[in-house]
């Protein structure tokens, strides 16, 4: 999946990921915004389910920060719904503190699972750490199909190198 250049952020230069998040509460959602804004990254925010699949229809994001308490539907119906289509990275944030809510988070879909209140820079970790792996993905394979042209190419010299080595003694 080819990173589209975004927009440009304030003191940090090009933002290298789009962060959807989906909070009913527009504290968190603005709080959010302004955290990973600093931080270098684009960030887009849906009050309700209905909205958040209007953003993600828009624009897919890099990061999806979901809470599991919306107004219009269950955020673990969302995760279910975006998993069955796309392999974005999903981080649950949500008041709901229960084993068997984390275990349900995680069995739809989400990568992480993290409870309100929450720490900002554990948050970030998360994301971090996420976007990097999912990031690293496509290098990783277009450095190994380089790596395959590379040795068809080297093969290619040596055949010819053999070949021309041939008709010179023959």
């Amino acid at each position: 999946m080819a990173q589209e250049r975004l927009p440009e952020s304030k003191g940090h230069g090009q933002i290298v990921a789009d962060i959807l998040v989906a909070d009913d509460d527009p504290r968190i959602s603005r709080a959010l915004a302004n955290y990973f804004g600093r931080e270098g990254y684009g960030v887009r925010t849906a009050l309700d389910g209905e909205e958040m699949r209007h953003r993600i229809t828009e624009k897919p994001p890099d990061l999806v920060v979901l809470d599991l308490i919306l107004p219009d539907e269950d955020g673990l119906t969302l995760a279910r719904e975006l998993r069955a289509h796309s392999e974005v990275p999903i981080i649950i944030l949500t008041a709901r503190v229960g084993a068997a809510d984390e275990v349900a988070g995680l069995e739809v879909g989400a990568d992480e699972y993290m409870t309100k209140p929450f720490d900002e820079r554990i948050l970030l970790a998360h994301v971090h750490s996420l976007l990097w792996r999912t990031q690293k993905r496509e290098p990783v394979s277009q450095s190994r199909e380089g790596e395959q042209v590379r040795e068809e190419q080297q093969s290619s010299e040596e055949d010819a190198y053999i070949v021309d080595w041939y008709i010179r003694h023959s």
